[in-house]
């Protein structure tokens, strides 16, 4: 059997070195160790496979749930005048660049979603519920998957379906309050600045980074109701808390990418193909990142 050429042999000496340096340093930094048994994870459980399905889903499933949440919201807004407009916040918050309160030219109208959303409500409901559930179904075979859940435990098909209505309301309802809440702080936030005289630089960075901080502690507490209630797992809560701070801190930064990047979407005959385009990556993102924040929790020394 003849021998590799020297060039297979010095790649191979090269890469034994490299996995040589990989492992000492697992043995030096518990967090590179953790990080590098993440991606490991990842790759194990088909992770981008996994996201691919729930952007599938999340992207046929995009408008019906907004229509949907904002026919919930007309309705709860006899009791909670404020819901209507956290919705639209939250929207805004999670999609920064995509959609926009009134029309514009390569954005998402939510005012044109919320003036169809009582039709929808009320004669589409079935249809919308059932696209819209296949967002949170797809969510919740990509953690099972992740977090390895016994598929013995897995429920049937109504009985999931009631299981991804319940689950899609209360992630509505925690997104809603938190950015509520949000809002709340950062109006406190800038009365205060206002109050003791801060110039407007200083402000402005003050509020910049309370408001961002209150947003990843909003995405951390909806990650972190994703991982336990879908995941079905008996992982470790600090673990998922962790996971969904990582996933959160994630979040945040393709935020202000996105932000900074969408902006010149419109005003093109390609608007329309360039905004769809853009919320399928966003989406795909979104799940990616999910998956990654399920992988750092599954792989914690507690669990």
């Amino acid at each position: 059997m003849k021998n590799p050429p020297a060039g297979c042999r010095r790649w191979s000496f090269h890469l034994a070195d490299l996995a040589a340096k990989v492992n000492s340093l697992r043995a030096k930094w518990p967090w590179f160790d953790r990080a590098v048994a993440t991606i490991e994870h990842y790759g194990h459980v088909n992770g981008n496979l996994l996201a691919g399905g729930v952007t599938f889903f999340g992207f046929l499933s995009f408008f019906p749930i907004l229509a949907l949440g904002f026919a919930v919201a007309g309705w709860i807004s006899a009791v909670y005048p404020a819901a209507n407009d956290n919705l639209t916040t939250a929207i805004q918050q999670i999609f920064p660049g995509i959609v926009s309160t009134e029309p514009a030219p390569g954005k998402i109208s939510l005012q044109q979603i919320q003036e169809s959303s009582p039709t929808a409500g009320i004669i589409g409901l079935a249809g919308i519920l059932y696209a819209g559930l296949g967002w949170i179904t797809a969510l919740r075979q990509a953690m099972a998957a992740v977090f390895r859940a016994d598929i013995a435990d897995r429920p049937n098909f109504i009985k999931g379906k009631l299981i991804d209505l319940m689950m899609l309301t209360l992630i509505g309802t925690v997104l809603v309050v938190s950015v509520g809440f949000s809002s709340l702080v950062s109006a406190l936030a800038g009365w205060f600045a206002d109050l003791i005289g801060l110039d407007n630089v200083i402000g402005a960075v003050l509020l910049f980074l309370i408001g961002t901080t209150l947003a990843i502690a909003a995405s951390t507490v909806l990650f972190f109701v994703i991982y336990r209630l879908l995941g079905r797992s008996a992982v470790a809560a600090a673990d998922l808390w962790s996971g969904a701070l990582l996933a959160a801190i994630g979040f945040e930064i393709l935020k202000l990418i996105v932000v900074n990047i969408v902006g010149g979407v419109g005003g093109s005959a390609f608007a329309p193909l360039a905004l769809a385009i853009t919320l399928l990556v966003w989406i795909n993102y979104f799940a990616r990142l999910s998956v990654y924040g399920a992988a750092w929790s599954y792989t914690g020394r507690r669990s």
